[in-house]
């Protein structure tokens, strides 16, 4: 018998057991593995097809339940039940999981309005600060791809079974491809100082004679080149700057570009799309170059150096993101 308000006794050895049967899905796919339950209490499992079978008491009323990490199922209502029930199938969805992160440009600078694609993800665009946010059904697995405003697209991040909020991943924008300049011829790359001696041919005054020999040539001296003084003999110091501090995505290690490197007495250029860097200073100088990029912290913050008398290469720089 049901008691008052529509709750079921549990069953006893002595009640007679009335079975109930359908299937779990979820998004038109069964689902295995979900457990039913009765009053708080569980009858059965769904197998590889989805199928379960539960055994209530006669005259039972409630909400049979399934219940499955990362699946959310409407409850099914039961009225009193004193025959067998077939086709009590339940229906569910997918629990939905939340990723984040940034999208960047090529400058490693913050790239707001970016927008971002992938099937089954519903993504936000890039906030103000370049912060993404995108929900993708539990266990998902694709690849999310940034479009920015000035149709700079990235390198597709790809994400494997997703079962959990993942926060702080990172999305690089790929650079524009260069426009094609027009060719131009190259300059003569024999130096004005280096063109040989100029031969200049002058008539002589005509001589009054019967014979009128022929103007014999006149040639004129050219000076000779001037010496070029040689610069003093200098050395190089190179490296390169690679970011840390986003191991979620696996990306510790990528380079950055447009880091200013400075230093007192040194000739140095910003870093190239690889990140890498190149400083040419006197032998035996002495001093320190400091690394220096907006939003972004170094380690060591700079480089001592005392003496230097031979190319120094592999002095590298760490860099960590660091948004306003």
């Amino acid at each position: 018998m049901t008691p008052q308000g529509g709750a079921s006794a549990p069953l006893t050895a002595t009640a007679v057991a009335i079975s109930i049967s359908g299937r779990v899905f979820a998004r038109g796919q069964p689902v295995a593995g979900a457990e039913l339950r009765i009053a708080g209490q569980t009858c059965g499992r769904s197998d590889d097809q989805g199928r379960y079978r539960c055994l209530l008491p006669e005259g039972f009323a409630g909400l049979l339940q399934a219940h499955k990490e990362g699946f959310v199922f409407a409850a099914r209502k039961i009225n009193p039940i004193s025959v067998p029930l077939i086709d009590q199938d339940i229906q569910g969805q997918t629990s939905l999981v939340r990723i984040s992160g940034w999208v960047l440009g090529t400058n490693r600078l913050p790239a707001p309005g970016a927008t971002l694609a992938g099937d089954e993800a519903k993504c936000e665009k890039a906030s103000a600060k370049g912060i993404f946010s995108c929900e993708v059904p539990y266990g998902w697995s694709g690849r999310l791809v940034a479009q920015s405003v000035d149709g700079r697209v990235s390198a597709p991040l790809a994400l494997n079974r997703v079962v959990r909020a993942m926060r702080g991943l990172v999305v690089q924008l790929k650079a524009l491809p260069p426009a094609v300049k027009p060719s131009v011829p190259e300059a003569s790359a024999v130096p004005a100082a280096a063109a040989k001696p100029k031969i200049v041919v002058a008539p002589t005054p005509r001589l009054e004679t019967k014979s009128d020999p022929r103007p014999e040539p006149v040639i004129e001296a050219v000076a000779e080149p001037k010496k070029i003084a040689l610069p003093p003999a200098s050395v190089q110091i190179s490296g390169s700057v690679n970011l840390s501090g986003i191991g979620l995505l696996g990306l510790a290690g990528q380079s950055l570009s447009g880091v200013v490197i400075a230093g007192d007495g040194a000739q140095c250029g910003n870093t190239d799309a690889r990140g890498v860097f190149s400083c040419v200073v006197p032998s035996g100088w002495s001093g320190r170059l400091v690394p220096a990029k907006r939003s972004y912290r170094f380690s060591p913050h700079a480089m001592s150096f005392k003496n230097v008398r031979e190319d120094r290469p592999n002095q590298d720089f760490m860099v960590y993101f660091e948004p306003n």
